[in-house]
């Protein structure tokens, strides 16, 4: 307990002390002094290693403790209390050390101004020291404004630190300090820098305005951020490297002039219910093996791509949205990885996801749609798996894969893009199963230019072009699958390439259901074919078409016709109910039914 033994600092009165490092000499622990309004020169440090109160009086710009030689105070005391002062650190010439200085106990600065024209505002070192800070300011410092260092500890509540030459903040050697309710802006370098295995907790707190980052966390640090702001920074938001570690809830991070987030080198950042936007160049960039995971976020309308991950950096969303960048919602690149569940990604400017140079993603129950492009454009040995996912109405393709890609689509629908549901072409390989894909603009599905999909028990429907369409010299293979109700052939393989089909069916087209042509070939075995405006199956210019064990039925034109030198084969077949005739071929032309040729 503090006693009420009082004792008086002013510049006027007769029965006073004239300096503060006088008055503290001559106290007892509980003492409280009181320091009248006037600037005080003093000559040595102020030495508190004691118990005592050391109280302004009137406002910290009338209170104004000042030392040009020394750091203006050293305090040591288990528990002093400090109140409505100004430490000015003042200089004669250039020196690199601090104004204040706490080296052990709990004392508590209340409404307490800090200035320094040397290196630090205040500097709170050692294991023993815990001080708090409350309604403080420190501001105009030479350096750095606040050092917290060599395991110290320390609050800082309703705090502002401010326009600093160095950083606002620097935590290192297992620091350990809490801000709430605290404002740090306006620093020339880092708003907060935490390293060195230092502890960092941020809470309902801003942070902005920083000419260098807002807060940098490396080196084996940890920043605990709650229900705070990050934003407007001249650089980036927050940088995690060299193994630093942050976990941010509740916050909003943006419009700062480079990425909103990096998380590099081996470092990891978790999110939980943030914003992430308006920056820029990249909401979030992840590179190094860096690693990021975001729950219940958004990543929006930044000018660069909402998320970059590259160099073997990953990260993990779920239960989140990525929209509104002005390029990609989603890239992936060199390696880089990512694994989404129940995320939105949506109206993006270039594709919604976009996988390049070995890149790869796994996703769950997400929805990819209104992209002013491609909802998934995957190249160069890149690879995707989607379960349970939804990709519609975006302005290119819905998935438009490349150049060696592999894409697996399973239990998932994509429908109504402006061009194909699936585009591969360039050698990529594709994996649909138990796949919806439906009303597109162009072909349903498009395979070209020695790609290679699979389509395994889907449905393919409502298209405006052709349900399947194979060119150049690529392959597909389909089973138990249904394709249905198309504007132009159900199928078309052309240009050298290959179809096998088996266990599935095509019916209820506008036109063909099944045409080969251009040197393609297709094999049909345990298949039923019917309801088209034109012919079943038809086969032309030297095209090859093989049906076994099929069914053939009701067609406005012919159940197989064979032109410009195409050549079928039909064995084991029920072929019945076209009404210009089950079987048509011209005189170039051949149809062998259970090997004779059909006249």
């Amino acid at each position: 307990m503090i006693n009420e033994n009082v004792l008086l600092v002013s510049k006027t009165s007769s029965d006073s002390f004239r300096s503060v490092s006088e008055a503290i000499a001559n106290a007892d622990n509980g003492t409280k002094i009181i320091i009248e309004p006037g600037i005080y020169y003093e000559n040595v440090p102020l030495k508190i290693d004691k118990e005592i109160s050391l109280v302004g009086h009137g406002h910290p710009s009338e209170v104004i403790v000042c030392n040009i030689l020394t750091p203006v105070a050293s305090v040591y005391a288990k528990e002093a209390k400090i109140q409505n002062i100004t430490f000015y650190r003042g200089t004669e010439k250039k020196q690199s050390d601090f104004g204040v200085v706490v080296l052990a106990g709990e004392s508590i600065f209340e409404n307490c101004h800090f200035i320094s024209e040397t290196a630090y505002g205040i500097k709170v070192a050692g294991i023993e020291a815990n001080p708090f800070f409350k309604n403080c300011q420190l501001y105009f410092c030479n350096g750095v404004g606040a050092h917290l260092t060599s395991n110290a500890k320390s609050r800082f509540e309703n705090c502002s630190i401010y326009h600093n030459k160095g950083s606002n903040v620097v935590a290192d050697n297992g620091a350990h300090p809490s801000f709430e309710n605290c404002r740090i802006w306006g620093s020339k370098q880092t708003g907060v820098y935490a390293s060195g295995e230092s502890i960092v907790s941020i809470r309902s707190s801003k942070i902005f305005q920083n000419e260098n980052t807002n807060l940098v966390v490396t080196d084996e640090a940890r920043g605990d951020i709650y229900s705070s702001k990050i934003f407007e920074g001249k650089t980036r938001g927050i940088v995690v490297e060299n193994n630093g570690h942050v976990w941010i809830e509740h916050s909003d991070i943006y419009e700062h002039l480079h990425s909103n987030i990096a998380v590099l080198s081996d470092s990891t950042f978790r999110a939980t219910r943030c914003r992430i936007h308006h920056s820029v160049y990249e909401g979030i960039f992840i590179t190094q093996r860096g690693e990021a995971f975001l729950k219940e976020s958004s990543v929006y309308s930044n000018k660069g791509h909402n998320v970059s991950v590259s160099e073997k950096g990953h990260i993990s969303m779920s239960d989140s949205q990525i929209y509104d960048s002005k390029q990609n919602g989603l890239l992936l690149e060199k390696n880089g990885e990512g694994t989404l569940e129940r995320c939105d990604i949506h109206h993006n400017h270039y594709a919604n996801i976009k996988i390049r140079e070995k890149g790869s993603i796994t996703a769950s129950e997400c929805s990819v749609y209104n992209s002013e492009q491609n909802g998934l454009w995957i190249k160069e040995e890149s690879s995707a798996f989607f379960y349970r996912c939804r990709l519609f109405k975006n302005g290119y393709s819905n998935i438009h894969s490349r150049l060696n890609s592999h894409v697996t689509l399973s239990h998932s629908e994509s429908y109504e893009s402006r061009e194909n549901g699936i585009w591969a072409t360039r050698s990529a390989n594709v994996h649909l199963k138990k796949c919806h894909i439906y009303k597109n603009e162009a072909a349903n599905v498009q395979v070209e230019k020695k790609s290679v999909v699979t389509i395994e028990d889907c449905h393919i429907y409502d298209g405006e072009q052709e349900g399947v369409l194979v060119n150049e010299w690529s392959k597909v293979l389909v089973s138990h699958s249904k394709i249905c109700a198309h504007e132009w052939d159900g199928v078309v393989v052309r240009e050298g390439s290959y179809l096998s089909m088996e266990h599935s069916a095509i019916y209820d087209g506008a036109q063909h259901g099944l045409f080969v042509e251009r040197e393609g070939t297709c094999e049909v075995i345990h298949c039923e074919i019917y309801n088209h405006q034109g012919s079943n199956t038809g086969v032309a210019t030297k095209g090859f078409l093989s049906l076994k064990k099929s069914f053939l039925h009701n067609a406005n034109k012919f159940g197989v016709f064979a032109v410009d030198e195409g050549e079928a084969t039909v064995s084991q077949c029920e072929i019945h109910h076209h009404k210009e005739g089950d079987f048509r071929a011209t005189e170039e032309s051949q149809i062998y039914r259970n090997e004779k040729k059909q006249e």
